[in-house]
This record gives C-alpha cells, structure tokens and sequence, in this order.
C-alpha cells in the first residue's frame, strides 16, 4: 500500500506542475518502480484567466495491469490579481489506501485547513503563507517561475498519509538536456527533499523534476530516490490538448 502511495505522490506532484501552462493541456506519463513500469499518469488541467482545476488519474500497468485505476489527486482554485494561485481544495483517493479518501478544503479567511478523511472530519491545520498539499504548493512555484521569479525555498507540505505538515526545500539544480518519447527537451532540474523529520528514509528521499521552460514549465520527467538509489521514473510519453 505505501508503493500505491508513493505512485499517488507521483501524479500528484506531475499534475501540479502541469498547472503552470498558461493554457489547458493533457499530458500522459510512464511510471516507472525499480526500473519495471507498474503504472501510466494522465493528466488534464483547465484554466481560466481567474481560476484552475486539474486532475491526475493513475492507472495500473504493466504487471499491476488487473489492478485498473489506482487512484486520481484533484486540487482547484483561484488566481490573485497578482496571477499567484490561491488554492480552495485538494483531494487523493484510491480503493487501495486507508483512508481510501483524503479531502482538504482552505479556509483562507479563518487561516486553517480544513481536512476530512472518508468523509469524517479530522482536526484543522493553521495555514501559514507557505503551506498546503503538494500539488498547489508547486503551482505556487511554477507560477513564479512562469514570471521570471524564483520559487520559495521551504515549503510545508501537508502530508495526508502521516496527517501532519513536513518541511521541504525546493532548489534549482541548473539545467540539462533529457531525451523522452517525445524528443529532447531543454530542462531545469529541480530537487524537493524533506529537512530534519524523525524517520530517516523520509529523510533520504529525495524527488527531482526536470521541467521545460521553453513549454510552459511542463514536467518531461520525474524521479525519486532512497538512499541515493533509484525507485521510482515517470517520463512524458504523450501530449494532447486539454
């Protein structure tokens, strides 16, 4: 269940990311775990000049393939005057997890984060100016990025798995040229890794993004390791319109 987890992670993050094109986009991606491809991501995001929602289904492949759908992230919200994000909602779910859906809901006006876990209510969280899920943290990022700005180096991610907020630094790695299905793009390499924590794999893994400045920030590939070895590749295979 904690590989099913980390693959929901996976979509979650990629998903975020597609949030910093200017224009709606389908995109589809290869999973794969300990070099083996387990699963495919597809990704859809619709943005107005005000508003965005995307959402990111993860299916079963590979030898995981009569598993069907593993899960899906959702995550919505609205965009400042200044064209900075403000998230209203996220949500994971998967038939496979316990629970089998976590649901946040900001309450910007109240500072706190609301959360409920298979439609029970847990207790808030304080929102604070650089915490949340995953997935609108990053679009946080890569909207600044879209504006020449850079991100913010901490984050705190909620983690919906452990119900408590992690502290994460995200640091450009400079950039690199990677081949994918597509072709090669011209990339940033970006790495997100959890500071201090008490479980040490947590403390070694470390996820890395390779995005696309010439497409809108797009994601062509992701990758995860432990203890500096290699689990977990997603990489573009597909593009559509959104």
């Amino acid at each position: 269940m904690r590989r099913l987890a980390r693959l929901g992670a996976a979509a979650a993050l990629l998903a975020a990311a597609c949030a910093a094109r200017a224009e709606a986009l389908g995109a589809r991606y290869r999973v794969e775990f300990l070099g083996v491809q387990t699963a495919a991501i597809a990704l859809n995001l619709a943005e107005t000049p005000t508003t965005y929602r995307l959402e990111a289904v993860l299916d079963a492949a590979g030898p995981l393939s009569p598993l069907g759908e593993l899960g899906r992230a959702e995550a919505h919200g609205t965009f400042t005057d200044e064209g900075a994000p403000r998230p209203l909602g996220y949500s994971v779910a998967s038939r496979y997890t316990t629970p089998a859906r976590t649901a946040l809901r900001y309450d910007h006006a109240g500072g706190r984060l609301e959360i409920a876990r298979d439609g029970e209510p847990a207790p808030p969280a304080a929102l604070a100016p650089a915490s949340g899920d995953a997935a609108n943290l990053l679009v946080a990022a890569l909207q600044r990025l879209r504006r020449g700005q850079p991100p913010a180096r901490e984050y705190a991610l909620y983690n919906a798995r452990e119900g408590d907020f992690q502290t994460y630094r995200f640091e450009p790695e400079g950039r690199e040229r990677i081949a994918t299905a597509l072709g090669e793009f011209d990339t940033l390499r970006v790495r997100l890794a959890r500071e201090g924590g008490t479980q040490r794999q947590d403390e070694r893994r470390v996820t890395t993004l390779w995005l696309a400045p010439a497409h809108g920030w797009l994601p062509v590939q992701g990758l995860q390791t432990l203890r500096g070895k290699e689990r977990l590749r997603v990489t573009l295979e597909a593009l559509a319109p959104g």
